[in-house]
């Protein structure tokens, strides 16, 4: 690690800007991995000491640094700092990617990959937005290491979680300053029962300058704050539970406070169809009072509960977060319930993904039993017609919409939360591109075949100059349109890609297009010489 003489001299911010923008991604992975592998020279320590100083010089003065011995001196023990934390192991990587400062974490910022290590660093403390933005721009440039575009992805979660923690930070600020106004009470109640320690506390210790009884007659519907909104009896429940813990509440507030709980489970028992007045009585079934979790099994109670769980009509998302929910029931008996209930569902769901996996297998299969494969794998004329195209084309629709059905299947697009949601959704897409990345090859073929046939129709109706010309472009657009939807960033074509997941769906799509414009021409029954394509 570098020393405090370091740090003394070099503000925080030079250290990390010009290490971004000097050492960044400044050799391949290939050679990367090679020096990592090599062990460390007996004078590391002395060579510490010189990488120091030069690194002292191009913060202090960067405009007559020279990247000359000094650059690769300062890169050779960046990559040693990192080989020492790699021997560390994965834990103790996470451990101080979240608590190291700022100079001990830069060897990791720039050669590490593992997701669940950037997801710490990035997390860290002393990495300030601002940072986290210059590392964003440097990855677009820079991107060449395994992972990158998803840890870029990753990144950019965190980028806009810390843009909202600066937001709240600031309301909480604007509000403590207007407690006479009954919008900025409410405002900081919100923030309560907020994930964020640092909001939450933020937000308490403004209101603890609020009168109690004003504050409870906020979550009552009848208020008149809920008079130009939709109320939200959740919100007002996890606010109600703050409260409590948060405030030292005389017996009369106790009692206001009772009321006002007791008040928000009737408004949710009225209509049960909304998710927000649902959940509320799923909390209200783990809630330490006696009195509110036998109201709340009057209407419904856990048999019930957990026949609607069983009901394959019931959405697959709602009830994993009932079951989050019940893990804090206070009867342990009931715990157990529930739980055997979430194994059945894992099962349930492991069991769908091998299903869909078993279907993507069993498609492929139809295709190499086609005529138009079968020809094309014994180098023969390819055999075609519009039925066959149709039957194709058909085939590859089914496998494009296999991961929006699974998804359908569970219930995700039923749910008001759209992170939580496109989360499960993303796991879901993730396993389906990795098992038709195991086809890859096959899917290139059949790319070849499906060309073939187009470049033929398109030379017969158009000049030999511009066929090949126009195939490529539309291939290019159907591309550029796909790197969209999976946010990359790479440069290289899809056929250059390492990545054989995210190339398979682009072939897939290509495929989709080239026999959907066939069909839409009016292919006839025709047979081509083939000339394999590149």
């Amino acid at each position: 690690m570098y020393s405090s003489d370091l740090r003394q001299n070099v503000p925080v911010t030079g250290l990390f800007d010009v290490t971004i923008r000097h050492f960044f991604r400044a050799i391949d992975y290939d050679t990367l991995q090679k020096l990592l592998a090599s062990p460390q020279p007996s004078a590391v320590n002395t060579h510490q000491a010189t990488a120091t100083e030069a690194l002292r010089q191009l913060c202090l003065e960067p405009a007559s640094w020279e990247p000359d011995d000094s650059y690769q001196s300062i890169l050779r023990h960046f990559i040693y700092e990192f080989q020492s934390h790699l021997q560390a192991g994965i834990e103790q990587r996470c451990r101080f990617a979240a608590q190291g400062s700022l100079e001990e974490l830069l060897a990791l910022i720039l050669f590490e990959t593992n997701p669940t290590v950037l997801a710490r660093l990035f997390r860290n403390a002393d990495m300030s937005l601002d940072m986290l933005k210059q590392l964003h721009t440097a990855w677009e440039e820079r991107q060449t290491y395994p992972g990158d575009a998803a840890n870029r992805d990753l990144l950019n979660v965190v980028i806009a979680e810390k843009q909202m923690r600066l937001r709240k930070l600031s309301e909480i600020l604007t509000y403590a300053h207007r407690l006479e106004n009954e919008e900025a009470i409410f405002g900081l109640l919100s923030y309560l029962p907020d994930r964020d320690e640092d909001i939450a506390r933020g937000a308490g210790k403004a209101l603890r300058r609020a009168h109690p009884p004003t504050l409870l007659e906020l979550l009552h519907p009848a208020h008149t704050h809920w008079q130009t909104k939709e109320f939200d009896p959740l919100l007002c429940w996890r606010i109600a539970q703050s409260l409590e813990e948060l405030l030292c509440l005389e017996d009369e507030s106790h009692g206001q406070l009772k009321q006002a709980r007791l008040a928000l489970l009737e408004y949710a028992m009225l209509d049960l169809q909304q998710p927000k007045r649902f959940f509320t009585l799923i909390a209200a079934h783990v809630h330490y009072s006696e009195a509110c979790r036998k109201m709340a099994s009057t209407r419904l109670s856990i048999d019930e509960l957990t026949s609607l769980m069983h009901d394959d009509t019931f959405p697959r998302r709602m009830t994993r977060q009932v079951l989050r929910v019940f893990r804090y029931h206070p009867d342990l008996p009931t715990r157990r319930i529930f739980a055997d209930i979430a194994n059945l569902l894992m099962e349930e769901n492991r069991e769908r993904l091998r299903e869909m996996e078993q279907q993507i297998a069993a498609l492929f299969d139809t295709i190499n039993t086609s005529a138009l494969m079968k020809s094309f794998d014994n180098d023969a004329l390819i055999e075609f017609g519009s039925g066959d195209l149709a039957y194709l084309q058909e085939v590859i629709h089914q496998l494009l919409d296999l991961p929006g059905s699974l998804i359908e299947s569970f219930g995700y697009r039923s749910m008001a939360s759209a992170v939580a949601r496109d989360s499960d959704a993303q796991k879901i897409q993730l396993f389906w591109r990795a098992t038709i990345g195991q086809y890859l090859g096959r899917i290139r073929q059949i790319r070849q075949a499906v060309s073939q046939i187009w470049l033929k129709q398109q030379q017969a109706a158009g000049s030999p100059e511009s066929f090949f010309e126009e195939l490529v472009q539309n291939e290019q657009d159907v591309e550029t349109h796909h790197k969209a939807d999976v946010n990359c960033k790479l440069q290289i074509s899809c056929a250059s890609c390492l990545k054989r997941t995210c190339a398979a769906e682009s072939y897939l799509l290509k495929i989709s297009f080239l026999t959907e414009a066939l069909l839409e021409g009016g292919a006839d029954k025709t047979a081509l010489k083939q000339e394999r394509l590149p």
